[in-house]
């Protein structure tokens, strides 16, 4: 129930961005304004009869900011957070906003990288989390997408030039979706070790 067309026009686009960064011995903070426009833009779009097919859309405007912080306060440890806030709207009368376009986005991290415990052992460890906003997804389904926090971890030791790790992704088994009707994975784990045969 996906059909493509042969008479789609080429998207055509233009994008504008002003921003400012600034840094210091164990800080680096960063923002920018932007926009970008596209005449034409292609997308798949839910039909009345449940089908999907590719179409123009016009002209579409996205205008939004974005900001990072990243800290580096010890050598072995840093922190960083970025955050996009975008809105993405038809440029006709209507101002319609895109259907899966949330408008907040966020990410953060902590990392321990390779933290000396003995002369020949070291620990790496980081933790990650990623915000979205929610989202609608069309004219044609009633629910929107709720607000998600999903987590990812990786935890190592370091063994002179060996490596065993621990990966868990979607640590807390967050239940979302980035499409209607489409789950994403919940909790996963991997296991493995990784050598360094030379410098």
């Amino acid at each position: 129930m996906m059909y493509g067309s042969d008479s789609l026009l080429p998207e055509r686009s233009w994008q504008a961005e002003a921003g400012a960064k600034a840094e210091g011995r164990w800080i680096m903070l960063s923002g920018s304004l932007f926009r970008r426009s596209t005449a034409d833009m292609i997308q798949w779009q839910s039909m009345p009869d449940w089908s999907t097919r590719t179409v123009n859309l016009g002209r579409v405007n996205a205008d939004g900011i974005e900001a990072s912080l990243a800290l580096h306060p010890l050598d072995w440890l840093s922190v960083e957070i970025n955050f996009t806030h975008c809105l993405v709207t038809r440029d006709d009368s209507t101002h319609t906003v895109l259907p899966y376009r949330p408008r907040n986005i966020a990410n953060a991290a902590l990392a321990v990288d390779d933290l000396q415990l003995a002369r020949h052992l070291r620990l790496g460890w980081k933790l990650a989390a990623r915000y979205t906003d929610c989202q609608d997804p069309g004219p044609y389904v009633a629910r929107v997408l709720p607000r998600t926090i999903a987590c990812d971890q990786t935890l190592s030791i370091k063994i002179r030039d060996a490596r065993l790790f621990w990966r868990a992704d979607n640590l807390f088994n967050a239940d979302y979706q980035t499409r209607y009707g489409y789950p994403m994975p919940r909790r996963s784990h991997a296991f493995g070790i990784s050598i360094e045969l030379w410098d």
